[in-house]
């Protein structure tokens, strides 16, 4: 749990020297943009205008791709599909 939360600390800490804010994960929306920050515990997805959601890939069906302008994660009972290059479960290129 100690990593978790410092995982998402460092995270948020990146988003606000880039001057970004951080969003929310909702569950039932999409979030469109492309992932720029990753870690072994978390993605960053730049959504526009400043804005950030920071994911928590255990919550994810799979790992985003970084840089990918047509990602899309949506939120349904709590798990996030990703829509777009990933990485799949296992680290290897889809």
């Amino acid at each position: 749990m100690e990593r978790l939360m410092a995982s998402m600390q460092a995270m948020s800490d990146w988003v606000k020297g880039k001057g970004g804010k951080v969003v929310q994960v909702q569950d039932g929306l999409a979030y469109f943009g492309p992932v720029v920050q990753l870690d072994d515990l978390h993605a960053v997805q730049h959504t526009g205008r400043g804005a950030h959601v920071i994911h928590e890939l255990a919550k994810l069906d799979r790992v985003p791709a970084l840089d990918d302008p047509k990602m899309e994660i949506q939120y349904r009972d709590g798990v996030g599909q990703v829509k777009g290059q990933g990485l799949g479960r296992g680290g290897r290129a889809d």
